[in-house]
């Protein structure tokens, strides 16, 4: 849920919560920005992922970079990256570029460890399933460029 859904529920229900990521969002000058961002690059994704991934990844790439930027500060619970990893790794997957798709999942599966709650979300899930997938696919492509089979 972003912020400012968070902070209607809270205000609708009289209920201010205290948790931590809560706290850190509501202290943090970059969260407009980055669902900005994160509004972009979904917007993007539905509209070239199933024709163009190339020029998904072309558009996508320097948004998650700049994205990524705005947590130069704030190490911990980055939060809004998690759906923009997720969705550049499929991109990839989806060229037959395992290993960088490979790459994504790791980064997208260390942020979420921080956040133990979306480690058993679907898309915690999904992410591992895909993984799983591009270390098979990347280790039977090396098999078979060394073997020239």
């Amino acid at each position: 849920m972003i912020l400012e859904e968070r902070i209607r529920v809270q205000i609708d229900g009289d209920f201010k919560c205290q948790c931590y990521l809560c706290e850190l969002d509501r202290s943090d000058p970059f969260i407009p920005k980055r669902e900005a961002f994160g509004e972009k690059i979904e917007t993007i994704n539905q509209q070239y992922a199933q024709s163009n991934s190339q020029q998904a990844i072309k558009l996508i790439e320097p948004l998650v970079d700049k994205l990524r930027q705005t947590y130069q500060k704030r190490k911990e619970l980055q939060t809004h990256l998690y759906i923009p990893l997720n969705i550049q790794a499929k991109l990839y997957y989806s060229m037959k570029q395992y290993e960088k798709a490979a790459e994504l999942l790791k980064e997208f599966d260390e942020k979420i460890n921080e956040f133990k709650v979306v480690q058993s979300s679907n898309m915690g899930i999904e992410a591992m399933i895909l993984l799983s997938k591009c270390y098979e696919l990347a280790r039977i492509i090396d098999l078979t460029n060394r073997h020239g089979v």
